[in-house]
């Protein structure tokens, strides 16, 4: 499924709500209000709490293996080479960079200039004339430290945070200043300075998305048993019987039935939102567009991203 079945996203919104109302019209206004304290006991528990468990784990474990695998992919990341690769893609006539150069004006020797305005005079040097308007080097050169370094991250963790990284990268270019001088120094055996290289690209570029996908599944998680707990202790408490309630009693109940549908359809973007960051929206599926074609489900789906 693509982008047109965005409509499957509504049938999911309207049915989760339509059956919440339908449920809680039933059991009436009484038994329908104990279990929505319930639900927003459980969706506030869900909601604060998942925030701090998202960063004992990030901070105790998650971190630490992401240096790990970070380390070993800056180690073979042959940095130097793929910049100058890219810099020769980039179609300028009588370009051909060497290794040693930007090995030159990476180590920072040149405190006037920016690593920007000295690559851009280096090539313009070579080629005897102005190879690009420098905002719009720069913002080809950026495109290329984000896509080698988003590269890096890929080799060893998964494409969410590698994509997070480059966008923050071109939003955000002189992160790399600090960066890149790390990435280079590695290549040298007695200066290996990956490890460094991979603690400033986790704090920089990957706390954020790794926390969010923790949140999100502790979230899904808390949710879920909070929940199931609350249906428990109502069918406990006040059985399933449902005769001789008045018209009123039903009606209220199925209004406070659709507020507990909304907190189940929070609960489902959530786990969709989940699903979509481990697969890097690059599923058939389960997609940003299909998701911002939809009429009602996106606006539940928003409030999930703008909430982890």
């Amino acid at each position: 499924m693509g982008e047109e079945y965005w409509w499957f996203y509504d049938v999911i919104a309207v049915a989760a709500v339509a059956v919440s109302i339908y449920i809680a019209a039933r059991k009436g206004l009484f038994k329908a209000g104990v279990s929505l304290t319930g639900y927003i006991i459980a969706f506030a528990l869900a909601l604060s709490l998942s925030s701090s468990i998202a960063s004992g784990l990030y901070d105790s474990s998650v971190k630490t293996s992401n240096n790990k695998k970070l380390a070993k992919s800056v180690k073979s990341s042959r940095f130097l080479e793929k910049t100058a690769d890219y810099l020769e893609s980039l179609g300028y006539p009588n370009v051909d960079v060497r290794e040693n150069k930007l090995q030159e004006i990476y180590s920072g020797k040149n405190k006037k200039k920016t690593f920007d305005e000295q690559i851009y005079d280096y090539l313009n040097n070579m080629n005897a004339n102005t190879v690009d308007r420098d905002t719009v080097f720069y913002d080809k050169l950026h495109e290329g430290y984000a896509q080698i370094i988003s590269g890096i991250i890929a080799d060893q963790l998964s494409e969410y945070p590698a994509e997070y990284a480059a966008d923050l990268i071109r939003e955000k270019p002189f992160t790399t200043d600090e960066l890149i001088p790390l990435m280079i120094d590695n290549e040298q055996i007695e200066n290996d300075t990956s490890k460094e290289a991979a603690e400033y690209i986790s704090d920089k570029y990957l706390e954020k998305p790794y926390k969010t996908e923790l949140r999100l599944a502790a979230f899904i998680i808390i949710l879920a048993v909070l929940l199931a707990l609350t249906i428990f202790i109502v069918r406990a408490v006040a059985g399933d019987d449902f005769n001789d309630l008045p018209v009123a009693s039903h009606l209220v109940g199925g209004i406070i039935g659709a507020v507990k549908g909304v907190i189940i359809l929070i609960g489902i973007a959530a786990m969709i939102r989940l699903y979509v960051l481990l697969g890097s929206d690059k599923m058939l599926f389960f997609n940003f567009k299909a998701i911002d074609n939809s009429h009602i489900f996106k606006y539940v789906y928003q409030f999930v991203t703008d909430n982890f």
